[in-house]
């Protein structure tokens, strides 16, 4: 069993109104990152954060592209998982700012 203690403290981090701001869904939480989806960006649809052993964070948005059947040859196009933008060395205090100027979506009102 994994402990999510850091996987909570970053959600804690962030904020319940800036993940509610962003649409956060689908929580993954491992021993030193959280995974989650926003939604609302067209940039990206994924980020996670990870817990590094300077005690900063590196954040990486994704944006995964489900796979897709063409209905007229029935193939399935693979789907894919693309690194928009990688962030080190951010701090608690500016994991927001870091979400706002990369998904372009507002963390607070």
């Amino acid at each position: 069993m994994t402990d999510l203690t850091v996987a909570n403290t970053i959600r804690a981090q962030i904020g319940r109104g800036a993940l509610f701001m962003m649409g956060a869904k689908d929580f993954v939480g491992s021993a030193d990152s959280l995974t989650f989806k926003v939604r609302g960006s067209k940039k990206c649809n994924a980020i996670t954060v990870k817990l590094e052993a300077d005690d900063t964070y590196t954040i990486t948005f994704k944006k995964v592209v489900s796979s897709r059947i063409n209905r007229k040859t029935w193939e399935v196009r693979p789907g894919r998982i693309d690194t928009v933008k990688e962030l080190s060395g951010v701090y608690c205090d500016g994991l927001c700012q870091a979400f706002e100027m990369v998904t372009g979506l507002a963390t607070k009102l």
